[in-house]
């Protein structure tokens, strides 16, 4: 990949080593990280927790939410529509384990692609699937702490502590697959390569849908070739999906994201619409009243509207920062958003840490992603912890800072965009005012 000169996505340290030293306000925290008995430590705790997720898989094998997958992706490969008929019967002669599912959300493309898993037995295509998680998850990390520089270590270490990673294995999800391209995306945009970035996205929308919310983030930057890239792969997967499925697939996935979306009372959502909607049913129940209801509407048109704002504003700040605003962004703006969507949260850590190395970041910053982390670590316990059968109000009422946690991870990048502009403009304005002096 070639780099491109002059690129606002390549990275550039500033120039002025005060600047540099103004950026990191923690330094302490820092210092700490990198210590190595620390990082030992923290290790030694990341590698734990490892073998504790991997000591519960064997007993997930026929559960929730790889029985779905691969009940569904039989379904299609006889021919017959998942989401329309009740798939209990075929996950009971496949010996799986799914609750009622009248419609399901996941993409046609998506199911599509897990068919050929089907040809493989339940306990064999699990490990398979199992396998892919741990080499998108490996090469994500590899990637992103290669990028980050000082502090790689604790940062690795932090993030296989991080609670929505054992979700997202135990639960078998699909986000890692999702993170994995949309890391590549952010190194082909850094290199100039804006082809293989519009098809990297136009993948992952094509497996989850939401991705896709990051087409803005191009069009504000201009990247009219991986753009238009996105849009000629989309419409080449959709087209193969539609030719081998049929469109009756395509329009029955279209039901599924409203049967989807009906799930929004579940703490464990962390969309911006269901978050404020879940204010309005626990205080006033699920049958709001028609003026309840529409300002209900009103206010998650008014806060989505200022999360667009906001993000556009931090991606014409920094031109490089504003993609790890827009995966935020992506979780809080997508349809139907669960916990395990957090894994998508490496992305912003790795930059945090890189901008730190590079002076570029301010200790706000730092220090906000720090609460968020703490937050879903201690939100992760305490409702583990809780006897949901006689304490649900209480569970529900704290499950809501789970978005909290994610609204906390959006300032933090939406601060260290605005911040390292603000940083790097007074560090080049510096540098001038010295030569001049030296003139």
């Amino acid at each position: 990949m070639r780099k491109a000169a002059g690129n606002p996505l390549v990275r550039q340290p500033p120039g002025n080593p005060e600047a540099a030293r103004r950026g990191i306000s923690l330094r302490g925290l820092a210092s700490a990280l990198t210590n190595p008995a620390i990082v030992a430590f923290l290790w030694a705790l990341a590698i734990a927790h490892l073998v504790w997720i991997f000591t519960l898989l064997p007993g997930r094998v026929t559960d929730i939410d790889f029985s779905l997958y691969y009940t569904a992706a039989t379904a299609v490969r006889a021919g017959v529509s998942p989401y329309t008929g009740n798939l209990e019967p075929l996950a009971q002669r496949l010996q799986l384990h799914i609750k009622h599912q009248a419609q399901l959300p996941y993409t046609p493309t998506f199911l599509l692609a897990f068919e050929p898993l089907t040809h493989f037995p339940p306990q064999v295509a699990y490990w398979i699937w199992f396998a892919l998680s741990i080499i998108a998850l490996s090469v994500s990390m590899f990637l992103l702490l290669q990028r980050s520089g000082h502090g790689a270590s604790a940062l690795g270490a932090l993030i296989l502590l991080y609670p929505p990673l054992a979700e997202h294995f135990l639960t078998a999800q699909t986000q890692l697959l999702v993170l994995i391209l949309l890391v590549l995306m952010l190194l082909c945009l850094e290199n100039g390569n804006d082809a293989t970035a519009g098809a990297l996205l136009a993948s992952a929308g094509a497996l989850r849908a939401y991705p896709l919310a990051l087409s803005a983030y191009l069009l504000l930057l201009g990247r009219w070739r991986a753009f238009a890239s996105e849009v000629a792969f989309l419409t080449i997967i959709a087209l193969v999906t539609v030719l081998v499925l049929g469109t009756g697939f395509c329009e029955n996935w279209i039901q599924g994201i409203g049967y989807a979306t009906r799930l929004g009372a579940n703490p464990a959502t962390v969309t911006l619409h269901t978050f404020v909607s879940r204010f309005f049913w626990y205080c006033f129940g699920m049958k709001l009243s028609n003026w309840l209801e529409f300002f209900r509407y009103a206010a998650i048109g008014a806060a989505e509207f200022a999360l667009l704002a906001f993000t556009a504003k931090a991606t014409l700040s920094s031109h490089r920062f504003g993609f790890s605003v827009w995966i935020v962004a992506a979780i809080l703006l997508s349809p139907m958003a669960w916990t395990h969507y957090l894994v998508l949260l490496f992305i912003p850590f790795g930059e945090l840490v890189a901008a730190a190395n590079q002076g570029m970041c301010s200790g706000r910053a730092i220090g906000m992603m720090i609460v968020s982390y703490g937050l879903t670590i201690a939100l992760y316990v305490t409702m583990g912890a809780m006897p949901t059968d006689s304490a649900f109000r209480a569970w529900v009422w704290i499950g809501q800072g789970l978005t909290l946690s994610v609204l906390l991870a959006y300032i933090s990048v939406y601060w260290l965009a605005l911040d390292s502009s603000r940083i790097v403009s007074a560090a080049a304005g510096q540098d001038s005012a010295r030569l001049c002096a030296q003139a």
